[in-house]
């Protein structure tokens, strides 16, 4: 929602970031506490809307910038190295987040594992294949565009590919204006369908307090409690630091500080992978899907996390792994707590599906 702000303060300056990114939260929020199908719906709608826009830029842009279909992927040449790729990691890592949304609905689904599955491995794919079609021809835009430092341009624009619009294709400006707006709209809608199931589940569990476990009446409950957190966290993290940082500025450091937690416990699931198959279902147990693939898994994931605590950051970049670890410690201690005062908890540790 931070990022919707900034593109239409691009988009119309005359506009207060800050009370879109609001309007939009309030607006959005009514929409979640009529179900998940209505809302996910939605969400999908947004998302072609976004995917559609995004590939026929993309397609039009590697075209007329065809002269620098070579250019390096920074303003400095070639790729960067290891440690340019650790630095940018936690910001490509963002872009992938949600894939595993689907996970959380498992208790609202007809048939959750048929679905889920194929689910899962459909948006890897096809935001995988879209993310690096548009970055690329971003890449390629943006070497195009007469300046002194094309790409020290991209690296900074608040809504890069609206800029590529107004140079190359001026008439799709208009939609890609809307694409901002309804991806990120469409994004907050999904990421709370998921995130608010998550914290109804740990209420009901134990492991939150009981009162995020609260539904509303009906046939088909919706956990609002959870849904009203989702909604005023989201807020507090637009108002907060919106008083004196600009979007650009909030977008970069939460899209930062906020994916390397998800992307830790993305590798300690891959290490729980092997030990739960082993424990749980040793019949289905496979040494290459459930052994190889987790440890190429953590090989990968450790990449951000090193970044996290890579040498050379400016500031404030260089304080989020003291602040990662200040999570971390809260985190255990919040456990620890739990599993003294609430034993049970643990025994039904993220049941999505009832027994069958």
């Amino acid at each position: 929602m931070v990022f919707l702000g900034s593109w239409v303060n691009s988009l119309l300056p005359a506009l207060n970031w800050m009370l879109v990114a609001v309007v939009a939260v309030v607006l959005s929020t009514p929409l979640l506490l009529r179900g998940v199908v209505i809302s996910t719906i939605w969400a999908f709608i947004f998302f072609l809307i976004e995917a559609v826009g995004l590939i026929f830029l993309s397609i039009a842009v590697l075209f007329l910038a065809g002269g620098h279909i070579s250019v390096p992927f920074t303003n400095l040449g070639g790729t960067a190295g290891l440690g340019g790729l650790a630095l940018a990691f936690p910001i490509a890592i963002s872009g992938f987040v949600g894939w595993e949304n689907s996970g959380a609905l498992a208790e609202e689904s007809k048939n959750p594992r048929r679905d889920i599955p194929i689910t899962v491995f459909a948006s890897i794919i096809i935001v995988g294949l879209i993310y690096v079609l548009s970055s690329y021809a971003a890449a390629v835009g943006f070497a195009g565009i007469p300046s002194k430092d094309p790409m020290g341009n991209l690296s900074i624009d608040p809504a890069p590919y609206l800029t590529l619009a107004q140079h190359y294709i001026p008439w799709f400006a208009v939609i890609m204006g809307i694409v901002g707006v309804t991806s990120s709209v469409g994004c907050y809608i999904a990421a709370a369908n998921s995130q608010t199931r998550i914290t109804f589940n740990s209420a009901r569990e134990g492991l939150l307090p009981s009162f995020f476990a609260r539904v509303t009446r009906g046939t088909k409950p919706v956990p609002y409690a959870s849904v009203l957190l989702y909604a005023g966290l989201t807020l507090a993290l637009i108002i907060i630091p919106g008083i004196w940082l600009i979007p650009t500025s909030v977008f970069a450091y939460e899209a930062t500080i906020g994916t390397v937690p998800i992307v830790l416990v993305y590798l300690l699931a891959n290490l729980a992978l092997p030990l739960y198959f082993w424990k749980n279902a040793r019949g289905e147990f496979n040494w290459f899907k459930h052994v190889i693939v987790p440890i190429i898994g953590v090989g990968v994931l450790a990449l951000p996390i090193w970044g996290f605590f890579a040498p050379g950051q400016q500031p404030p970049y260089n304080y989020f792994g003291w602040i990662l670890l200040g999570l971390i410690a809260i985190s255990v201690a919040w456990a620890v707590y739990v599993l003294v005062t609430r034993p049970q908890s643990a025994a039904t540790l993220g049941t999505m599906i009832a027994d069958e």
